[in-house]
């Protein structure tokens, strides 16, 4: 999709990080936006922000956690105008042991993580093959590609959306162009979330070193969309990492193996 100016751009988890700066980058293309968020107040502070940069701006409040929440998103988006671009962005994490983790939250972060794109797909798809073209863009991770202790859920919810987001390239594209991305370490408030809202009892801090700006996450998207990329890697070090999990990754078994031995004798016995 070369022309991107005057499409219409459904952007979810627009309040902040990845979201709301792809947005910024549309709107400098002279796209029309629809964010997306469950952040009432977030999504009025982006709307400000936003007004005057580019095209119209319109804000939904929407539990991407809830099927009918969803289904009465789209419905209210086709009865007033067909999207030309879908980017499913918003996501949620649980970081702890997988043993630690209720099945309530399990349960929820796959329906935001990846039934949710998967349905604002189904019900979008319509109107955007009306519109003669359009393109959809799944934001995914590298631990969409690589294992990472303490993130099952997450890293299973993004596997999956790299592989849902390949097949459906396959059966859509060119018509419909389809791209997912997968970045690296990116700055965000997700870990001080997921803990302060209680889906993490430790505290994690980003290793800001690695953390790239979200961005140049945002370019990666607007450059992925005007050439209809299948996949796309950000950052390098996301990049050696999967290098290092393809390449060698009895090397890095083996040595997680012994990290996993010292903590197991370590661990306090529960006989």
């Amino acid at each position: 999709m070369k022309e991107l100016r005057g499409k219409l751009v459904v952007v979810t988890g627009a309040a902040s990080g990845i979201g709301l700066a792809t947005a910024h980058a549309l709107a400098r293309e002279g796209c029309d936006l629809c964010l997306v968020d469950l952040d009432a107040e977030g999504l009025e502070r982006a709307q400000t922000e936003l007004s005057g940069s580019g095209g119209s701006v319109a804000i939904h409040t929407c539990d991407l956690g809830d099927p009918s929440a969803i289904d009465a998103l789209c419905s209210t988006l086709l009865a007033d105008r067909a999207p030309d671009i879908l980017i499913n962005n918003a996501g949620t994490l649980w970081y702890d042991p997988y043993d630690k983790m209720p099945a309530s939250e399990w349960s929820r972060l796959m329906s935001v993580n990846l039934d949710a794109p998967a349905r604002l797909i189904s019900g979008l798809l319509p109107g955007m093959r009306e519109n003669a073209g359009g393109h959809i863009v799944n934001i995914s991770s590298m631990l969409g590609l690589v294992p990472q202790r303490n993130l099952a859920a997450y890293c299973a919810s993004k596997h999956g959306l790299v592989g849902m987001s390949l097949v459906l390239r396959q059966e859509l594209s060119p018509a419909i162009g389809v791209s997912v991305i997968c970045p690296g370490l990116v700055q965000s408030n997700i870990l001080d979330t997921a803990k302060a809202e209680g889906r993490s009892s430790t505290h994690r801090e980003m290793p800001k070193r690695l953390a790239v700006s979200p961005d140049l996450v945002a370019k990666r998207v607007v450059s992925a969309i005007r050439g209809n990329k299948r996949f796309v890697i950000v950052t390098a070090h996301a990049r050696l990492v999967r290098f290092a999990h393809t390449y060698a990754a009895w090397l890095i078994d083996l040595n997680q193996m012994r990290r996993n031995r010292r903590r197991q004798s370590e661990a306090p016995s529960t006989s």
